[in-house]
């Protein structure tokens, strides 16, 4: 453990109250069952659904509780329903919450749906503001949102949580998310694994409700240990079936480096955005996501609708005021697909997405379902959750103990069934010797994403099984709605690609002797273009334009050609859109040099036949090539260019048109 981390530990153990007070917080069983009349009539239910109300009455009983339901279906009022009583007016609920997107967003719910004051309290948010902390403590705010980073600051538990009059009108603290806890709470978000410390600052018996939508038998013992729950704690289980959406897992049949399996995502004759459903595409790495950007807007949409951003990336590394405006103009469905990460994951309150694509098998079966879990959150609409998996997760043995020193994929194949007599050594695909039941096990590879994968089975009993939902009956799936393609592969014809798109052949524009005249004057252009456009972005001008691209072009003697530089760049150059025609300007006046050639009349042969550079007073070179200039649109100046992996994606510069006006003009 670092020196640091022992620092904070013994600092928070130097903040700990010598003797806390019981939780002393009491309800009349009267006050208690009069919680689902009470709902109903302040919030207009018709009903309240049955977890709901034993979240709500748990809390109200001081009992820890443990909700696992899937998403969608009204969580968040397990931690509203308490207020509805006149006696909880004034009490106030701690609501812990992993990502910042989120907090802000359920900031912004319980006001607006329940009529009950929230704060999010995070890193954006600075603990040392004094106003803030002032009005928390005074019970300003009924419900405190915040991460468990900010929560367990030691400037947090000495302002906050060591003050009487603050942790005796608490009534619960809510865990959202928390299956974190045990999946990323040893490594990545390490104070999400030590939450049980807060115990000690707050009243003994204080409940914990702790809720997740992906919550397997496994973690669900170690949520147990980790929050130190007491044994009379309340397991409210109504599983995380989404009845409404179809379930699908193919093979990838095409290279994978062409992306070529994601063709469906695009239909065929597609005319307007309208035409491509609502999609969230998940690639766990940004080489990926920028490759798939790259193949559905070049190679699936056509000319006319390549430049209006309805495909765009979000993930991490993208900046915040570009992520809150993509995800703004997905959510009103101007941008059409996206291709992310778990940024876009976790705390999505968007009810209309179509379908989920997962490109190759995820790392655990937990993050299939939870990403599935985007799709169509209404209930009287359907949609698909597809997993497009590469061919070595068929080569995976689905009951294999996952080692930490091999890689899943490249496990040697095994076959075990609930016989449990393995067949060593075969050189059979899984798919052709898997003929019975699965066998899944808590250490399977994957948490059982691989059995998943290679079931001959219905799918939807994997994760039944997996996450111990209750049995579905014929009440689960909606009216009409197909299992999985296992049981109706009918529904493979949704993610069936079509056939490529017929290419007449590029001839390439003729090589011939450097001209370092043009080197020079590209490398000045983009050293100009980047301290116009891009002086607030951290990459280099040649991330703009690279010396292999300004090679590619002083070697060629007819590159100013407009129809040749078209050649040459328009399907490898991510800025021509940007920047085509004022290049194509720049090169009509650069020297070009005599092509190294032995006709002596070739030169004057070109120099006729190129177009001559009209008048100041007619139409510009560059629009003739590449059409009449027109206003520089808004989703060009959205339009993200594809760099390499290793740069940071940025937005384009503000000084062409300010953020906040183009999410007001534009949707």
């Amino acid at each position: 453990m670092s020196a640091a981390s022992n620092r904070n530990i013994n600092n928070r153990q130097r903040l700990i109250p010598h003797c806390a007070k019981p939780y002393s917080i009491r309800f009349t069983d009267e006050e208690i069952n009069s919680v689902e009349e009470q709902l109903c009539a302040k919030f207009r239910w018709k009903a309240a659904r049955p977890f709901q109300l034993d979240g709500i009455r748990a809390q109200l009983r001081g009992q820890d509780a443990i909700i696992h339901v899937a998403t969608s279906m009204g969580k968040t009022a397990v931690a509203a329903g308490p207020f509805v009583l006149d006696q909880c007016s004034q009490l106030i609920i701690i609501y812990i919450i992993p990502l910042l997107a989120l907090q802000d967003e359920m900031a912004v719910t319980f006001p607006a749906e329940f009529g009950i004051s929230a704060v999010a309290i995070n890193s954006q948010v600075t603990t040392s503001n004094k106003d803030l902390i002032r009005d928390v403590i005074s019970g300003k705010y009924r419900v405190i949102l915040i991460s468990p980073e900010s929560l367990l600051s030691p400037r947090f538990i000495k302002d906050v949580l060591s003050t009487q009059e603050f942790t005796q009108s608490l009534l619960s603290v809510v865990i959202d998310e928390a299956h974190v806890i045990s999946l990323l709470g040893a490594d990545f978000r390490k104070l999400y694994g030590s939450l049980s410390i807060l115990r000690a600052f707050l009243p003994q018996g204080i409940p914990f409700i702790a809720l997740s939508a992906t919550l397997t038998p496994r973690v669900y013992r170690d949520l147990i240990k980790r929050l130190e729950f007491r044994s009379d704690h309340k397991f409210i289980n109504e599983g995380n079936d989404r009845g409404n959406v179809t379930l699908i897992s193919r093979k990838c049949v095409h290279p994978l480096e062409t992306y070529r399996d994601l063709g469906f995502v695009v239909p065929p004759h597609v005319k307007e955005r309208s035409d491509i459903l609502k999609t969230f595409i998940y690639a766990d790495s940004i080489e990926d996501g920028t490759g798939i950007v790259d193949y559905l807007t070049n190679e699936c949409l056509p000319t006319a609708l390549q430049s209006s951003g309805l495909i765009r990336p979000y993930n991490a590394s993208f900046s915040t005021p570009y992520r809150q405006l993509v995800m703004e103009l997905f959510r009103r469905g101007l941008v059409r697909v996206l291709v992310c990460t778990d940024a876009a994951g976790m705390g999505c309150n968007i009810s209309d997405i179509g379908q989920v694509v997962q490109w190759k098998s995820p790392n655990s079966i937990e993050s299939f379902q939870q990403r599935a879990g985007r799709v169509e959150r209404s209930k009287s609409r359907t949609g698909i959750a597809v997993l497009l998996a590469e061919p070595n997760a068929y080569k995976v043995d689905p009951t294999e103990p996952a080692s930490a020193n091999v890689s899943a994929p490249n496990m040697q194949l095994k076959s075990r069934r609930r016989s449990g007599r393995p067949a060593r050594g075969t050189k059979k695909k899984m798919s052709d010797i898997a003929s019975g039941e699965i066998e899944i096990r808590e250490d399977s590879p994957g948490g059982g994403i691989y059995a998943f994968i290679q079931t001959t089975s219905c799918r939807r009993a994997i994760l039944t099984r997996v996450f111990n939902n209750p049995t579905p009956d014929a009440k689960v799936l909606s009216s009409g709605v197909p299992c999985c393609d296992v049981c109706d592969p009918s529904v493979l014809d949704k993610v069936r690609v079509p056939p490529p798109k017929t290419r007449r052949r590029v001839v390439q524009a003729k090589k011939g002797q450097l001209n370092p005249k043009i080197v020079k004057s590209l490398i000045a252009w983009r050293e100009v273009i980047h301290k116009r456009d891009h002086s607030h972005v951290q990459w280099a001008p040649n991330a703009l334009l690279d010396d292999q691209t300004i090679h590619s072009i002083a070697n060629r003697p007819d590159i100013a050609l407009g129809t040749n530089l078209a050649r040459l760049l328009e399907g490898s150059w991510g800025y021509w859109g940007h920047y085509g025609g004022e290049l194509l300007d720049l090169l009509k006046q650069a020297p070009v040099p005599r092509p190294a050639v032995n006709d002596p009349t070739r030169d004057s042969q070109v120099d006729d036949k190129a177009p001559q550079r009209p008048n100041s007073g007619g139409t510009t070179y560059s629009e003739l090539i590449i059409g009449p200039a027109s206003p520089r649109s808004q989703w060009q100046v959205l339009t993200t260019p594809m760099l390499p992996a290793h740069m940071t994606p940025v937005v384009p510069s503000q000084k062409r048109a300010n953020l906040q006006d183009l999410s007001q003009s534009q949707v």
